[in-house]
């Protein structure tokens, strides 16, 4: 007698007529009352009816299957529905919120993207391929965020999607393509107008890592706007004494004159005015 019955009426595997306690699911029952005894009913494409002690047949979706409805499939079954989700065989997977995964068994599955996404092409949060409208709204080199990181911008919206897009090189932050979008700069590079530049050009002093604008009397500066290095050409550049420090004036003041390079230079100690520097230049001389 075969182990799987408990009595038989022949020898052959479906001659049982009362099952083993060790295979206690009857299949294939005949008119005759012969029948094969399982101790697993979900290799032959069908379950465990624990009322009838016997196998019962799937939906026809499933392949192998827990119970009797379309939505107690293990797997599936066929071509028309061939992604199992959840545990219903489906014609696809749902475009949002999840990604076709294969079980080590072959089943494809209808896996669960990260909760960043609104669709994905695996399980990771840098696996999306389009961003929720809130919350997480925009994609940043596969990853859906709430804000574009340092260093890159909220590019315009691309097909419904709105992405972060790098600044340009010089940028720490910006607020859009190119140089002239920056908003602070990297190390080294200074802020001028929206651009950061190498250098601050004619007519802008650096100063904490920002260029601000000279002085209206000033060509250049430097440390401060009053602080003029150079002069427009209609002005003169007076040194002041002692310091690095300098201003631009309309003419020369007494005891200095105006040089050919437009700065004003001192008289020599003999002269009240001069037109150079020395005692011969001399335009008048100090009231004794």
């Amino acid at each position: 007698m075969r182990q799987s019955c408990a009595a038989c009426a022949g020898g052959a595997l479906t001659d049982c007529t009362a099952c083993a306690a060790s295979h206690p699911f009857a299949d294939n029952v005949s008119p005759a009352g012969t029948m094969a005894c399982e101790a697993d009913c979900t290799p032959l494409g069908k379950y465990a009816n624990g009322t009838a002690q016997a196998c019962a047949a799937c939906d026809a979706t499933c392949t192998t299957c827990s119970g009797p409805s379309s939505a107690e499939c293990l797997s599936c079954a066929t071509e028309a529905h061939p992604f199992l989700h959840g545990a219903t065989c489906v014609a696809a997977c749902p475009e949002q919120g999840f990604y076709v995964a294969v079980r080590g068994d072959g089943q494809a599955t209808c896996a669960a993207c990260a909760a960043s996404c609104l669709s994905c092409s695996g399980p990771a949060s840098t696996d999306c391929l389009s961003c929720p409208a809130t919350l997480t709204p925009h994609l940043d080199d596969g990853a859906c965020v709430a804000t574009c990181p340092d260093g890159k911008h909220l590019d315009d919206y691309s097909g419904g999607a709105s992405t972060c897009a790098a600044c340009h090189a010089t940028c720490a932050t910006c607020g859009g393509a190119g140089n002239a979008s920056c908003l602070t700069c990297t190390p080294g590079v200074t802020f001028s107008a929206g651009a950061c530049v190498s250098s601050c050009a004619t007519g802008l002093y650096e100063r904490d890592g920002s260029c601000l604008a000279c002085d209206a009397s000033c060509l250049t500066c430097d440390l401060s706007a009053s602080n003029c290095t150079s002069c427009a050409s209609t002005s003169y550049y007076h040194a002041l004494a002692g310091t690095n420090a300098g201003s631009c004036v309309a003419q020369c003041a007494n005891g200095t004159y105006a040089s050919s390079v437009r700065a004003c230079e001192s008289c020599d100690t003999s002269c009240a005015t001069c037109s150079g520097s020395t005692a011969a230049d001399c335009t008048s001389c100090p009231v004794s």
